[in-house]
């Protein structure tokens, strides 16, 4: 934990932005690398327009300026590799540690 699901954004892309990320979001949440895990959601959009790329992060919910920090950073690695006028989606969907199991047991 955190997971981040990708969406709207070609493989490439993500496997470009995992080492980055890592190395940001790991320090700036004071979290283990191998505590972050990387989705790829093959998505199809039925919408005028073209679909911009979004990322949902699932977590323990973290302070406001924490979330804020973290989706900037989300914003800024991907504008990076898509184009700096890039529209970019960060959605936060914050999980109660009673609901979050691994192996049987909650947080």
């Amino acid at each position: 934990m955190p997971h981040l699901r990708f969406r709207a954004v070609e493989a490439h892309i993500v496997e470009s932005l995992v080492p980055t990320l890592l190395n940001e979001l790991s320090s700036l949440l004071s979290t283990a690398r191998n505590a972050f895990t990387f989705e790829l959601i093959n998505t199809q959009y039925f919408a005028e327009g073209e679909a911009y790329p979004m990322v949902e992060v699932l977590w323990f919910g973290r302070e406001q300026q924490t979330q804020d920090q973290v989706a900037q950073v989300i914003t800024d690695q991907m504008r990076q590799l898509l184009g700096a006028d890039s529209h970019v989606a960060v959605v936060f969907i914050p999980l109660q540690r009673t609901a979050y199991y691994l192996d049987g047991q909650h947080f």
